[in-house]
């Protein structure tokens, strides 16, 4: 409990000194390693606040549950560029790190944050494909921690042709991911409804993509929709970067 309240001390003292000129704004996260108790810093407070369970932007595909708006323009938003498979390239919130220091894996969620200041401390890691398919492969995990892994691994295999046009085929495992990670997502949402159709992009499934892109979604999701649905319509596979 004591570890929530203070995350949510910490991102209510950024939003409101966001608001004020020249305020300062920590640039780091400062968390404990759960297994060797080393302080590791995460990312910038913008991927911090992005992935809090209450704060969505537009372009990001939760875990579960639904999203809420960002405005378009404000500070918080118009800095951060999105790529269409739901990455921003200004840092993202990995629910699963790993230790630069005993190099073991843990869940976000169960580090303590202990500081807001970059006092040298070594940077979080990201794990690797590997070792995301290999949680998969391991425990049963509920629906929202499987969503996330999923999600993770989506990502680290576009980071392969992330900057680069002219993707090859993904591997098998990957195909797998992304096909589960479809099924799980529910299209009757619409934001779940648009990644099911980028994942069936970049999948070669044009015609898919198509069929699920001719919902009629809500302001705010018009511009993502349209865009993955002129790429599919070039029959272009990339991920692409959105702003």
């Amino acid at each position: 409990m004591k570890k929530y309240f203070t995350l949510t001390v910490v991102l209510a003292a950024v939003l409101a000194l966001g608001l004020t000129a020249n305020a300062y704004i920590p640039a780091f996260f400062v968390y404990e390693c759960p297994h060797c108790k080393t302080h590791v810093i995460k990312g910038d407070w913008a991927s911090e606040f992005r992935g809090s369970s209450s704060v969505y932007s537009p372009y990001i595909l939760p875990c579960s549950g639904q999203i809420t708006t960002i405005k378009s323009g404000s500070h918080l938003m118009h800095k951060w560029s999105y790529y269409t498979d739901g990455k921003s390239g200004s840092g993202n919130p990995r629910w699963i790190a790993k230790c630069p220091v005993c190099k073991k894996l843990f869940w976000m969620e169960y580090a303590e944050l202990v500081g807001t200041r970059d006092k040298g401390q070594k940077k979080i890691l990201g794990p690797s494909e590997k070792e995301l398919f290999a949680i998969l492969s391991g425990k049963p995990l509920d629906k929202e921690k499987e969503l996330c892994v999923r999600r993770q691994a989506w990502w680290t295999a576009n980071d392969a042709w992330r900057h680069s046009q002219g993707k090859t085929n993904f591997s098998e495992a990957q195909v797998i991911n992304l096909q589960t990670l479809s099924e799980m997502l529910d299209e009757s949402q619409e934001i779940e409804r648009i990644f099911k159709a980028e994942i069936a992009r970049e999948l070669g499934e044009f015609d898919k993509c198509l069929q699920l892109l001719t919902h009629s979604f809500e302001k705010r999701l018009q511009y993502l929709a349209s865009f993955i649905r002129k790429r599919a319509l070039e029959g272009d596979r990339d991920v692409w970067p959105l702003m």
